[in-house]
């Protein structure tokens, strides 16, 4: 292990006496933990535990750039999954109930800045409806979570919900089913 550590360039041995330093290399390995990561690692056993009690599949999502990217997911251990897992999914903001949840409750700043990024990467006049964008989101904060409905028959559906970190929104939990168990009006 020290070998590998050395040649990774995170220790180095001191005089080959069998006594190895640390070096600055080590202090990169805690900048990739944020607070993101201690959502999953605090929300997963939490998520999973509600999970095993009420058998719906969950999973939380955390944005990544123009998308939210599901994190952590339950499916593997709910009998109701549609899928064997969500993991790593890339979710857009508008066409997905967990990026409807982010948008609808992040500050308004926050998503001026996320909704202009998605104007960019549009191609151009395809995300020009503002007025349509905004009462989408307005129905979503009325109502208190995001939703996607079924597309098609035999389609799953998801709501999310944000989750707050003090003023911000740090994240998103959804529930996806089978979409002929969730309609508009349940």
């Amino acid at each position: 292990i020290l070998a590998t550590l050395q040649h990774e360039g995170y220790v180095r041995n001191e005089g080959g006496l069998g006594q190895y330093r640390v070096t600055e290399r080590t202090r990169r390995l805690g900048a990739a933990y944020s607070e993101k990561s201690r959502l999953v690692d605090v929300g997963a056993p939490l998520v999973l535990k509600v999970t095993k009690k009420i058998k719906w599949p969950l999973a939380i999502g955390i944005l990544d750039s123009d998308s939210i990217v599901v994190r952590y997911s339950t499916m593997p251990y709910s009998p109701l999954a549609v899928q064997a897992t969500t993991l790593g999914h890339r979710l857009g903001l508008l066409e997905s109930a967990m990026g409807l949840a982010y948008l609808a409750f992040c500050d308004e700043g926050e998503r001026k800045i996320l909704l202009d990024m998605l104007r960019g990467l549009a191609p151009d006049g395809a995300l020009d409806a503002d007025a349509q964008i905004q009462a989408v989101l307005a129905t979503t904060r009325q109502r208190g979570y995001g939703l996607r409905l079924p597309k098609a028959s035999g389609a799953s559906a998801t709501v999310a919900v944000p989750i707050a970190l003090e003023q911000h929104v740090a994240g998103v939990l959804s529930m996806t089913t089978f979409g002929r168990s969730m309609t508009a009006q349940t």
